[in-house]
């Protein structure tokens, strides 16, 4: 899980051109929100995927996060096989959302 964690906190870092605050609260939330991610995502029981409206619309009005969480979900699939629903990139897509607003 660590290493899983380390790799995101690159891709977002390197994709965002920030340095997550590792020691704050809003980074300790976000880490808890991955960390349930990578549960679903290793267990295979995501969220039912029924967010494709409102993903097209986050990808319209944030582009720079839509293309870092799809930087993070290809990295889950080359890595570990993992495929993402249209849901849990939305919810990716908030959290990096948040984390990176709060970091600003």
């Amino acid at each position: 899980m660590m290493n899983i964690m380390g790799e995101v906190d690159d891709i977002i870092e390197r994709s965002l051109n920030i340095r997550l605050d590792k020691d704050s609260y809003n980074y300790s939330r976000f880490a808890a929100h991955m960390r349930y991610l990578i549960q679903r995502l290793e267990t295979g029981t995501q969220v039912e995927s029924r967010g494709s409206s409102m993903k097209r619309t986050l990808m319209w009005q944030y582009p720079d996060i839509y293309q870092c969480a799809c930087r993070v979900t290809a990295h889950f699939k080359e890595s570990r096989g993992w495929n993402c629903s249209d849901d849990e990139t939305v919810y990716l897509m908030l959290h990096i959302y948040r984390v990176k607003s709060r970091n600003d």
